[in-house]
């Protein structure tokens, strides 16, 4: 991008990022007049370390142009009187197998469809990938934003419960840690409070947010990677005579799906005898079943939401 002039504004390339670890290390503060001691939690100066640097090779999102390849209101199959048996790749695969799962750009697209007495049946363990994407269309630019980005604050100074001031540099992550041993060590001798432990810690240094700014490669509105998602259906019954069904000992996954994998609307019929499945970006609008206008669904076997059938199969 750099070399193409895509770079807008960069407050991210090259900067130093770090993470620091929880509060999570006990440490004994004594208590002389009760002979006792407290426990106090401080950041673990062996916990922190350097995060990956963002360089001009770091792969970001972006979007391209996509010349007419992207399937727009793509079908299938549909049947309206009568009955369809999909049953797709070989039989006793897994869904995940390459025989019986494939990945399509489709944008507003119901895949198989049964309207009036049409019914649908799902015969085989299948998995299907959508590709589609929109990009944000409220003008050319992306950013590219990661957190932790270090900013150490040189000299500074930091006074004692003895009187005493005491004057630091701290500028890399070696200098951070032995600050914090040090202040670990002075609340072990009584000789800062702990709960100015904190506000001294971050006396060294800072983390922010930075990004990076740039041009996405698409810039024809009129091109098919403009267009919305709308629906990315794979099963759709309309109507109070048409149905859908999974049958028992067969499964439907759908990965990356941004609306519903079975939806029954105005009276249709959904029935899970098998098991269905599903993953989207947003779970709020991804969703394995849907019934809409009085439609009904039945559910005899498995059907999850926001994740895959098996462990082990992953999209």
């Amino acid at each position: 991008m750099q070399n193409k002039g895509r770079i807008i504004n960069d407050s991210l390339t090259g900067k130093e990022r770090i993470e620091i670890g929880q509060q999570t290390l006990n440490i004994r503060i004594p208590d002389v007049e009760s002979n006792s001691y407290t426990l106090y939690q401080v950041y673990n100066s062996d916990f922190m370390t350097h995060l990956p640097v963002i360089g001009l090779d770091t792969v970001v999102p972006d979007y391209i142009d996509v010349n007419d390849a992207q399937y727009i209101n793509a079908r299938v199959a549909s049947v309206s009187n009568g009955t369809i048996n999909v049953d797709i790749g070989r039989q006793g695969a897994a869904s995940r197998a390459t025989t019986n799962s494939w990945s399509m750009a489709a944008k507003q697209s119901e895949l198989f469809t049964a309207s009036k007495q049409g019914h649908l049946n799902w015969n085989s363990n299948n998995r299907i990938t959508f590709t589609a994407a929109t990009p944000p269309y409220s003008g050319d630019r992306l950013a590219y934003n990661r957190g932790n980005v270090v900013n150490y604050s040189g000299v500074f100074s930091v006074t004692t419960l003895d009187g005493a001031t005491s004057t630091f540099n701290v500028n890399n992550l070696n200098e951070l840690r032995n600050y914090n041993n040090w202040l670990i060590a002075q609340l072990s001798d009584v000789n800062l409070s702990p709960e100015n432990y904190n506000a001294e810690f971050n006396k060294a240094f800072s983390l922010n947010d930075k990004s990076v700014v740039y041009r996405m490669s698409s810039d024809n509105l009129n091109d098919e990677i403009a267009e919305p998602l709308g629906d990315q259906v794979v099963l759709s019954a309309e109507g109070p005579d048409a149905s859908i069904k999974i049958t028992r000992g067969k499964t439907l996954e759908v990965v990356n799906n941004s609306t519903a994998v079975m939806r029954a609307s105005n009276g249709a019929s959904a029935i899970i005898d098998g098991k269905l499945a599903s993953t989207g970006p947003a779970q709020s609008e991804s969703k394995a079943l849907e019934l809409i206008n009085g439609s009904s669904g039945i559910n005899n076997g498995v059907i999850n939401g926001g994740f895959l059938i098996t462990l082990t199969a992953t999209g």
